[in-house]
């Protein structure tokens, strides 16, 4: 009818996010709910839930993060490794470094997330990342060779 009120998706959604966001109190119920809805199969639900946990930890502060560290760090590292895409070595597109990712807001959010969580200063979350044996393993490649062109182009792509 002509009195009703249109409400965009966006609007629900971020509205959604302050309400969660608004006490620590929701925290035992609303991070485990956005940790489990990050194995979504839409994208939009991924954002949406790399969104909110964003605004969450921010709000509810860096002393709840300890708790969750484990399970973000592999919802965050799952995520990124499989949106992040193949990279691009053509020299068409290649940016100053000669590598190119696609770009994706999936990928972006988490590494948003991701960068706010170490600011916050999780030393929790920072010893997992430096434990990790992928980012080890990553590390370790590219600091065995003098040059990153010199990397041959399947240990990139690993």
């Amino acid at each position: 009818t002509s009195g009703d009120t249109h409400v965009q998706r966006d609007d629900l959604s971020r509205a959604l996010m302050f309400a969660f966001s608004s006490t620590p109190l929701f925290e035992p119920f609303v991070i485990p709910l956005l940790l489990e809805k990050l194995s979504s199969s839409l994208d939009s639900a991924k954002i949406d839930s790399l969104q909110y946990l964003r605004v969450c930890f921010f709000k509810y502060g860096a002393e709840r993060i300890p708790k969750y560290a484990r399970a973000i760090w592999s919802s965050l590292k799952d995520t990124i490794y499989t949106y992040l895409g193949e990279p691009d070595f053509s020299f068409a597109l290649a940016p100053v470094d000669g590598i190119g990712f696609p770009k994706n807001e999936v990928v972006i959010e988490a590494l948003s997330l991701l960068q706010q969580l170490i600011v916050q200063n999780s030393s929790q979350l920072v010893s997992l990342i430096i434990d990790d044996e992928d980012v080890n393993f990553i590390i370790n490649t590219i600091a065995s060779y003098e040059m990153y062109d010199a990397i041959p182009v399947q240990e990139k792509k690993e």
